[in-house]
């Protein structure tokens, strides 16, 4: 899922992978479609929160760490 949050940037959101299906290419592949589909209608900047788990793979398609955040529940 995604959210254009201003004309020119993107919020990638609740991307995840069955843990049966991961590590085969399947969260990069819908991080990329989204990432294209976003540059389409004129996005020129996303972002996204990684879990540790998430953060190596984002890091691959090209994501840099940016700040961390802290959540209480």
């Amino acid at each position: 899922m995604s959210t254009q949050t201003t004309p020119d940037v993107v919020g990638l959101y609740a991307i995840a992978t069955r843990p049966e299906h991961r590590r085969q290419g399947h969260g990069a592949a819908v991080t990329r479609a989204l990432m294209a589909a976003a540059r389409e209608q004129g996005a020129s900047v996303a972002y996204l929160q990684a879990s540790p788990q998430g953060a190596p793979v984002y890091s691959r398609i090209g994501f840099t760490h940016d700040s961390t955040r802290t959540y209480m529940f």
